[in-house]
């Protein structure tokens, strides 16, 4: 799974989703379905996550129509474990350490908060981004927590001393981006022990991900180019030049690490499957309309799941290239969020209006939530 790329977008169509839902009012969603923690949860959500059982899931959102930013829930019951309501702004991501004990938080406003992911209670607040936080993940160890914002840095927190290990920072192609999403520069305490400013300007970061063995980090900038580098000194590993007509907008690793797959803009929606060690293209996956949103390969790197903004998800067989399943849900429940079960064999979504799914990588088909 990725560090999610947010789209302005996305964040339009959530938006309209929300004042729909105003004007519908929260019972009337809740009395047509089954009163589960999830389905009473007054977000229009952005983002999911499991833990590393496969047995709690975590969503999270908007704060409207009430104070709740984010849900933590028994996936088998359905029953809420806890709920926050910290964050100051929408969350737009979520992220649980492979240990399980923490659980990570980045909102709208930056702001990055570690949790006992048991109990609910707040471990940390992790201060140095500047804009919107929309990607998370932990190291494999669990010691450090990568975040990404759209302010064009990438940052690697020690999870012990609470401070920034490294900050990776790219600069915009556009000055007006740049004053838009920069934001103020950091303060000295912010400052982390390595600071890496990458030279090659980008037009804007969307999806960050991590190798599997923690080492490098890859990032989609909605440029031809795909830059992966060092996490420990920051220097350049190797560059991919796609063939995306508008840039990749999300990236992934396989599981053994010998692949990247990519995921096209709007004008293009196709994935791309490329040889890291040679740089060369191996595949493309075609049936998305718009951008690509998110990417997660099952643990044998044998499925590859998408989700897009044209609403649909898609299973997609890895060696023949092939389709397996498209999933296309009611108008309100379009995906924004998703991520895979530990085994592979499932996946959630999150979007819309407290809406939740859960579906099998093998053929597509919705499977119950707390039942």
């Amino acid at each position: 799974m990725t560090l999610r790329a947010c789209s302005v977008y996305s964040t339009l169509i959530i938006l309209t989703v929300a004042a729909l839902y105003r004007t519908a009012g929260a019972g009337d969603t809740a009395a047509k379905k089954g009163g589960t923690a999830l389905e009473e949860f007054p977000a229009c959500l952005y983002c999911v996550t499991l833990s590393p059982d496969g047995k709690t899931l975590a969503v999270g959102g908007s704060d409207f129509p009430g104070p709740s930013d984010f849900l933590v829930v028994d996936l088998a019951s359905g029953q809420k474990q806890w709920v926050s309501s910290k964050h100051r702004m929408a969350v737009w991501s979520l992220a649980f350490s492979p240990d399980g004990k923490l659980l990570a938080s980045a909102s709208d406003g930056g702001e990055v908060n570690l949790w006992d992911a048991a109990t609910g209670k707040h471990r940390a607040a992790l201060v140095g981004h500047r804009g919107c936080v929309n990607g998370l993940k932990f190291t494999p160890d669990s010691k450090a927590l990568i975040s990404k914002g759209y302010e064009g840095c990438v940052k690697i927190w020690d999870v012990a001393t609470e401070k920034a290990q490294a900050t990776f920072r790219f600069p915009f192609r556009e000055k007006e981006k740049a004053q838009f999403y920069g934001g103020p520069p950091e303060l000295p305490e912010e400052h982390a022990k390595l600071t890496v400013d990458f030279k090659e300007p980008i037009d804007l970061l969307y999806g960050v991900a991590l190798s599997p063995d923690g080492k490098t980090l890859a990032a989609a900038t909605l440029d031809k180019e795909v830059k992966l580098w060092s996490v420990e000194t920051g220097k350049e590993v190797t560059v991919i030049v796609t063939d995306h007509k508008d840039g990749a907008i999300d990236v992934v690793f396989s599981p053994d690490g010998k692949l990247l797959a990519t995921g096209g803009g709007r004008k293009d929606g196709s994935i791309r499957l490329w040889d890291i060690k040679t740089g060369k293209r191996v595949g493309v996956l075609e049936g998305h309309k718009h951008s690509v949103l998110g990417l997660a390969f099952t643990p044998d790197g044998k499925t590859l799941v998408s989700v897009s903004c044209d609403g649909t998800s898609r299973i997609w067989d890895v060696q023949s290239q092939k389709e397996r399943a498209a999933i296309t849900p009611k108008t309100d429940d379009s995906p924004h969020g998703f991520a895979l079960s530990p085994d592979g064999k499932w996946f959630v979504t999150a979007g819309g209006v407290n809406s939740v799914r859960r579906y099998s990588t093998e053929d597509g088909k919705e499977l119950p939530i707390g039942e």
